[in-house]
């Protein structure tokens, strides 16, 4: 199954896969591969059947479980991606990716504490070490209601970590300000450079535009609603700034 990631596309890839299945149907490594390569062609079905089979073998670890998670999530099965998410700690405690996966997956079914529980482990375990990790734990503890938490993790970080665009955008929104800083908003003007069709994007700075520049804050959030023009927020701001 090695040979499968000599390949750049799929195509050529997918019948050494299946091959390698046919010679030993519980390799895991081809099992994984397989069910990835099936995943991006759309194929969630067998992508999650791929990774049950990965995780009824012997050789399955703490990944193996994290791979099926990450399908049973995308099918819409949270409650069997947690279940999941459960066994890889079991097998191995200090599976960090597990551990942050399970923090995001119980925010998304609205378990704050357990959250809480699992982003703290990480904190302690050292996860923040770098821009990366601070970035990561911030927007979990933010996500979690724990705001001083996640402005505690992001101070640390040298001056130059501290001005990039992102780390910028999320102390403003953690702190809970309008984004007046002309700072502020240059950030998130950067960040929209990257994502251009970003909805969510283009109503915040509708939002920091609205007291300084109402005809800017227009066009911001008139842009938002052409991409989800349901959104009443969306449409509730774009009115306000008429």
């Amino acid at each position: 199954s090695l040979l499968s990631s000599y390949y750049n596309d799929d195509r050529n890839g997918e019948p050494l896969l299946r091959r390698a299945l046919e010679l030993d149907s519980q390799n895991v490594e081809a099992l994984v591969a397989l069910a990835d390569l099936r995943a991006r062609t759309g194929d969630l079905n067998e992508a999650l059947a791929l990774s049950k089979r990965a995780t009824a073998s012997k050789e399955a670890n703490s990944s193996t479980w994290r791979k099926r998670s990450l399908f049973e999530s995308r099918t819409g099965d949270k409650v069997a991606a947690l279940a999941s998410l459960d066994k890889a700690l079991i097998i191995d405690s200090g599976d960090l990716g597990a551990r942050l996966q399970r923090a995001n997956l119980r925010l998304d079914m609205g378990d704050k504490a357990g959250a809480l529980e699992d982003i703290r482990l990480l904190d302690r375990a050292g996860h923040g070490s770098d821009i990366s990790g601070s970035f990561e734990l911030a927007q979990i503890y933010d996500r979690a209601g724990a705001r001083d938490d996640a402005l505690r993790v992001l101070d640390p970080l040298p001056e130059k970590d501290r001005q990039v665009a992102e780390v910028v955008a999320l102390r403003a929104e953690i702190a809970g300000g309008d984004g007046s800083t002309a700072e502020q908003r240059a950030a998130v003007e950067q960040l929209l450079e990257r994502d251009p069709n970003n909805a969510s994007l283009l109503a915040r700075l509708g939002a920091n535009y609205r007291r300084i520049d109402p005809l800017k804050s227009q066009d911001y959030y008139y842009r938002a609603l052409k991409i989800e023009p349901a959104n009443s927020k969306f449409a509730i701001g774009y009115a306000a700034a008429l």
